[in-house]
């Protein structure tokens, strides 16, 4: 961050937040997957940003969490006015069935998956 203070002329700091879906902030419950000391390392010192899905209840879930709720304050979920179900377990099960994920992501994405056969499937 001293590069970016020294070109805004100032005291910045720079903080990292996780971006996830709801279906990511449920997999928190998933046994063995995730430790609470993940948890509470990821959501107490970072926290993170969940786009609800449709059919997810992030607010009821994080109550459920006995971490999650400890951090709630450090927990923002972003309400879209429009849902969008499209999520990158989405675009990857599409682009590794050979489906179209035009309109899903922007061009260059789609290029870029498409030039380096990413998520193609391996026989």
């Amino acid at each position: 961050s001293s590069g970016i203070n020294a070109e805004y002329g100032g005291d910045c700091s720079i903080v990292t937040t996780l971006v996830c879906g709801a279906d990511l902030l449920e997999s928190f419950n998933v046994p063995g997957l995730w430790s609470n000391e993940d948890i509470e390392r990821i959501v107490g010192r970072h926290g993170l940003v969940v786009i609800r899905r449709s059919g997810s209840d992030p607010d009821k879930f994080i109550f459920g969490h006995d971490v999650l709720y400890k951090y709630r304050a450090n927990i923002m979920i972003a309400y879209e006015p429009i849902n969008n179900d499209v999520s990158s377990t989405v675009i990857r099960r599409l682009a590794s069935r050979g489906l179209s994920i035009r309109y899903l992501v922007p061009d260059t994405v789609s290029d870029y998956i498409k030039s380096n056969r990413l998520y193609e499937e391996t026989s």
